[in-house]
């Protein structure tokens, strides 16, 4: 691709042109669909729900698994998504758990719909938790801003732990 713009338009046009398609090419990969919503399958194992046949989803609780980073280019789509799953849950939402497992990186556009979402899930009567978040990403969430909708009792080294967790409160 940038041989052909070099031959075309010059050596300098044709590497700027080379560079705006690669990335052009890397905010669409970062912003498609890389997340999957969860369920607990019979095996009490944690599943996609497209993966296996036999995964079904807790009542009131949403796991959901994002596969890239968080930025302004996905953003607004994960937090979107967020809210479709909650819409169209079969039973009253009570708790999310992100699955932060993949999520190496915010930034402070995602930071701030981050923020929003929480507010507006508690408006909601609906706690958001999060799961598997390394530290780096945990501290990255408190230097940005998002302490006070992110403490201690949020965090859970484990989607199961945090599933437990929810069981015992609704039991």
């Amino acid at each position: 691709m940038v041989a052909a713009g070099v031959l075309v338009v010059g050596v300098v046009p044709g590497i700027m042109i080379g560079v705006l398609i690669s990335l052009v090419y890397l905010l669409g990969r970062l912003a498609a669909d890389g997340c999957g919503a969860a369920g607990i399958a019979r095996d009490r194992r944690y599943h996609d729900l497209n993966e296996t046949p036999a995964t079904q989803t807790l009542p009131g609780l949403i796991a959901y698994r994002f596969y890239a980073p968080l930025i302004f280019a996905n953003a607004e789509y994960f937090g979107q998504r967020v809210r479709e799953l909650v819409e169209s849950s079969p039973s009253p939402v009570h708790c999310v758990v992100l699955d932060m497992q993949a999520v190496w990186e915010i930034d402070v556009t995602a930071a701030e719909m981050m923020s929003r979402l929480v507010d507006e899930l508690r408006q909601k009567g609906i706690t958001l938790v999060i799961a598997r978040a390394n530290r780096p990403l945990r501290e990255k969430l408190e230097r940005i801003g998002l302490k006070e909708q992110f403490y201690e009792k949020t965090y859970f080294s484990s989607v199961h732990k945090a599933i437990e967790v929810f069981r015992q409160r609704n039991v």
